[in-house]
């Protein structure tokens, strides 16, 4: 039996997609209260939202905050002092793990 791996791959890929509802060769925009869901934060932090999580930092608040505009020192300062993670990208790798296995439950 001759497996084709191009058509292989892609039906591997396929099915990824379908099952996460990621987009593996597009970048997937997830909001911060869908990646840090309530549950998450009172299982690994001092608060209720990510929202309060960011409200609390050393840092000026608007709207929306994007880390990115935060100095990571902060960043990981604010986490290490007030979670359950040594820094953010911890913080946020976990989460990340966690959202893709609530969606491949």
């Amino acid at each position: 039996m001759d497996i084709d791996k191009d058509e292989f791959r892609s039906g591997v890929k396929q099915a990824i997609e379908d099952e996460t509802g990621f987009r593996l060769d597009e970048p997937n925009e997830i909001p911060f209260t869908e990646l840090f869901p309530k549950e998450f934060m009172q299982l690994y932090t001092e608060f209720t939202s990510i929202e309060a999580f960011f409200e609390a930092g050393p840092w000026e608040v608007d709207d929306e905050v994007d880390p990115e505009t935060i100095p990571e020192e902060e960043l990981d300062t604010h986490v290490a002092a007030s979670t359950d993670f040594p820094e953010w990208q911890v913080m946020l790798d976990t989460a990340a793990q966690r959202l893709i296995d609530r969606r491949t439950q």
